[in-house]
């Protein structure tokens, strides 16, 4: 099948679609999320804010018919270069306070479906549940795992932990991080001699909603974990 060329039209409010120029056969792809979507037995497309296009025909696909799939990305992302040193001398073990979320920056190349997000533990682990989460370049959460938390379970690894829901992550400057329920689990750090890695912290509250988090342009050792996603 050749590959389908997608064209996006965009409404005065903002809101926006990708259309495949394939012959006789049409997709309807929201920009905001990047998922294929399909029109059944459609004649008009509707904008959010009001605006229009007319189909030609009646239209009914998926993207597996278009032979397409969800955007995955090249293998798995991680926000640093990954593999020069034993993982139990990657970073500065760093104990966490209760409620706080860590996180710290990455770059996401081209657009992805993410299912799990990993976080590389420190040394010594104790009873304490993490929260992992991602955000947008603004800040603004995209993902995340159970807000009832999961354990940490062993020292020095990329515990990884699925999201609640599979989500797309937006190419470009992201962030990623976690939020324990104590202080008896550490995490292997950043250090700002190491990686110039922009990192922060933000308060919350545990099991609440993941809240969203100002961006930094500065580097605080002992605070941004070492990520990885898949």
């Amino acid at each position: 099948m050749t590959s389908p060329v997608f064209v996006t039209f965009t409404d005065l409010a903002g809101s926006s679609i990708r259309i495949s120029s394939q012959a006789s056969i049409s997709m309807l792809t929201p920009v905001t999320t990047g998922l294929p979507a399909s029109i059944a037995a459609a004649t008009v497309i509707t904008f959010d804010g009001g605006g229009s296009v007319v189909v030609q025909g009646s239209v009914t696909t998926t993207a597996t018919a278009l032979g397409v799939t969800s955007p995955t990305g090249p293998g798995v992302l991680c926000n640093t270069p990954q593999g020069t040193v034993a993982l139990s001398a990657y970073g500065t073990d760093a104990a966490s306070t209760a409620d706080t979320w860590y996180w710290s920056e990455g770059y996401n190349p081209a657009e992805r479906l993410v299912t799990n997000i990993l976080m590389l533990n420190g040394t010594t682990v104790g009873t304490d549940k993490a929260i992992y989460a991602v955000w947008n370049s603004a800040g603004t959460p995209v993902g995340w795992t159970a807000l009832a938390g999961v354990l940490c379970a062993t020292g020095d690894i990329f515990q990884g932990i699925a999201a609640v829901t599979p989500f797309t992550l937006p190419a470009g400057q992201i962030w990623s991080g976690f939020v324990v329920n104590g202080t008896n689990t550490a995490h292997q750090t950043i250090a700002t001699a190491t990686y110039p890695n922009y990192t922060g912290t933000t308060a919350g509250t545990f099991g609440a909603a993941v809240p969203s988090i100002t961006p930094t342009t500065t580097t605080t050792a002992g605070v941004g974990p070492f990520w990885r996603m898949s």
